[in-house]
């Protein structure tokens, strides 16, 4: 069957399909409720925060070591899985982006700015100024 993948999203890497499972099976089983746990812990009164936010540093670990010699986590190049796991871990990053620069996470911090940093992310987050009542109004057509 042929694919279109340009980008080699869907190309074969270092890591096995069972590898690729348990990482995507431990983001959303363990990291993904840890993380909400810890940036949205107003909803959650009676836990510690900071210990939810702790229970993901081996995840952390992981994914910086899987990027010691790679641009990826899987192979040279970002592929599905890099853009699979990586909103969740800029969120995390991002409720206390300090703290998380002193972590010694520099394969991993590299990985986010290399994201960060593409055209393809500028071309998707792009900011815009909130929209006041003075403003001239903004008509879309979304048929």
């Amino acid at each position: 069957m042929n694919k279109n993948d340009p980008d080699k999203w869907l190309a074969k890497g270092k890591l096995e399909n069972q590898e690729i499972k348990k990482i995507l099976y431990d983001l959303e089983n363990k990291f993904k409720p840890n993380l909400d746990k810890y940036k949205y812990s107003s909803r959650f009164p009676d836990i510690d925060q900071y210990l939810y936010r702790d229970k993901n540093l081996d995840f952390l670990k992981k994914l910086n070591s899987y990027l010691k010699n790679n641009n990826s986590l899987n192979c040279e190049y970002l592929t599905l899985l890099d853009y699979a796991i990586f909103p969740f871990i800029r969120q995390f990053r991002n409720v206390d982006q300090e703290w998380f620069n002193k972590l010694n996470f520099g394969f991993l911090n590299n990985w986010i700015n290399q994201i960060i940093d593409s055209e393809d992310f500028s071309s998707i987050m792009k900011k815009f100024k909130k929209w006041e009542l003075n403003d001239v109004p903004i008509y879309t057509n979304f048929e």
